[in-house]
């Protein structure tokens, strides 16, 4: 077995995805000692080891004889299996950098190292960066979260109002203080998240002003009788 042979497999691009499976069963049987890279193997064995069926098989050998791995000598080898002849320049890539670099550098010529496009920081476009983060937080603030009333899901809803584009946030400004008005009691006013969510600025009809009930004291004979009053409105 050439532990170096199936490395080479493994790490090549250009082994087809579907077929590395194959070609690592094949280069199993080469010899690592073996300077050619030759071996052999029957059909029913391959399709065994790599889980396929023979005529799945063939196809497979085809396609990687194709891309250059190796040759195939049919029915060459011993009791008739079939030869492979692995090409040491399939894994070869002479665009590669770091290979021609090394190329140079066993000729006795030192590679032109050149310096990195480095760009300075700057230091004005951070500052702006920053700024606009501060922008985003004080127009969250001032816009919606300062006129809610309802001061829950803080992180959550300013996550939501900073994916908003400004025209929303127009459409938000507008609806409100209707809004709010109109819900004058928080147990009848939807929570903060729910209303971003919800897209509740785009419903037409506004909620009448609703509260719970009140009491009232009534004096009979001297004494204080508490009553209570609906005052809801549907």
């Amino acid at each position: 077995m050439s532990i170096t042979l199936i490395r080479k497999v493994l790490n090549s691009p250009k082994v087809p995805r579907a077929d590395t499976t194959l070609a690592v069963c094949v280069a199993s049987f080469a010899d690592e000692s073996a300077e050619d890279q030759t071996c052999f193997a029957g059909i029913s064995l391959l399709a065994k080891m790599s889980k396929r069926g023979e005529r799945s098989t063939i196809d497979a050998l085809h396609r990687l004889r194709k891309t250059g791995l190796f040759k195939i000598d049919s029915a060459a080898g011993p009791n008739g299996t079939n030869i492979y002849r692995f090409n040491p320049a399939f894994f070869e890539d002479p665009a590669n950098p770091a290979r021609e670099s090394a190329r140079e550098s066993a000729r006795g010529k030192l590679p032109r190292i050149s310096a990195p496009d480095l760009h300075p920081i700057n230091k004005d476009q951070s500052n702006i960066n920053k700024g606009s983060i501060k922008q985003t937080s004080s127009d969250f603030e001032e816009r919606f979260w300062g006129s809610y009333g309802i001061k829950e899901g803080r992180k959550k809803c300013a996550q939501v109002w900073g994916r908003l584009p400004e025209k929303t946030k127009r459409l938000i400004d507008a609806h409100l203080t209707k809004y709010v008005t109109a819900t004058p009691d928080l147990d009848f006013r939807k929570l903060p998240l729910t209303y971003l969510r919800g897209e509740t600025w785009l419903d037409e009809d506004l909620p009448r002003p609703r509260t719970g009930p009140k009491t009232t004291a009534k004096y009979v004979n001297g004494a204080s009788i508490m009553t209570y009053t609906k005052t809801i409105t549907q």
